[in-house]
């Protein structure tokens, strides 16, 4: 990994905390949901 990729990850630091946030409890949720809806179907 070159210097300047480094120095661009860690301007960008903040975006990818955010987009794990993000994935952390979107992903869970959407899979809740899901399973949920999936389930209301099978009823």
């Amino acid at each position: 990994m070159g210097f300047w990729e480094l120095e661009l990850l860690q301007k960008h630091e903040y975006l990818s905390i955010a987009l794990i946030l993000v994935t952390d409890f979107i992903f869970p949720a959407s899979l809740a949901l899901g399973l949920f809806e999936s389930g209301f179907k099978g009823v």
